[in-house]
């Protein structure tokens, strides 16, 4: 099972393009990765992870052992083990590994379009980053994930990007957690699970101007700027992967 849910991750696909307008993905943008065509011509199945679980490292050594020495778990021999995905050539493999790992700069003024990453994988990418490769492609929002929010989310780049943290006490820290929902008009609505030790609560929350929170909000949409309708939507594809 454990090879198995691995290799699954190998076929994933690393973003999805809602309406044409919004794209969601887990880290961030990256450098080698301009549009969107980019990214859909990434290589699938492909490995991110250790090259001895693709399978492209020592074949003698075992990526399940040792499991079965952990304290009253017992690890059934899995068989002959499945063809793995094949770990990408450099540079592809960076750039696969940066859209699940890049952040966005503490602060949109950030000089510097990339800059190291305190992760130490990574980097963190500014405002204008956002702005141009948003213009270049036509979209209206990015959302992602990968970073803690105090209150589950957190915009970016004059609200081009957000950031949603749907876990709650991440590490042991009583911060809120998010959601994200579209509807068929492009009006996104937050909704905030609250965080703390007693019975967390789900409830949404008011979209406030860049700048400000409204912690005492009990509402929350924001339309995404752009023309398209319901019929529209209706009648092209509203779902993509990358």
């Amino acid at each position: 099972v454990f090879r198995a849910l691995n290799h699954a991750f190998d076929y994933l696909p690393f973003a999805a393009l809602v309406a044409r307008t919004v794209l969601c993905l887990h880290g961030g943008l990256t450098q080698g990765l301009p549009t969107l065509n980019s990214i859909l011509a990434l290589p699938k199945p492909c490995c991110l992870d250790d090259p001895v679980l693709c399978g492209g490292a020592d074949p003698a050594v075992d990526p399940d052992d040792g499991l079965d020495t952990l304290p009253g778990m017992k690890v059934e021999d899995p068989g002959p083990a499945e063809p793995k995905a094949p770990v990408p050539a450099e540079p592809t493999l960076t750039w696969c590994r940066e859209l699940l790992w890049n952040d966005p700069a503490i602060a949109d003024n950030q000089p510097e379009p990339f800059v190291s990453s305190s992760r130490g994988f990574g980097w963190r990418f500014n405002g204008a980053v956002v702005d141009n490769f948003c213009r270049l492609n036509g979209l209206k929002l990015i959302v992602r994930g990968h970073e803690v929010c105090p209150d589950g989310f957190d915009y970016f780049a004059s609200r081009k990007l957000i950031t949603v943290f749907s876990a709650t006490n991440y590490g042991g820290l009583p911060n809120n957690g998010a959601t994200l929902s579209i509807d068929k008009e492009l009006q996104t609505i937050l909704h905030i699970i609250k965080g703390g030790p007693r019975n967390p609560r789900d409830r949404t929350r008011r979209s406030t101007p860049p700048g400000q929170r409204d912690r005492h909000s009990t509402t929350s949409q924001q339309t995404v700027p752009g023309t398209a309708t319901v019929d529209t939507l209706q009648k092209s594809a509203s779902q993509q992967t990358c």
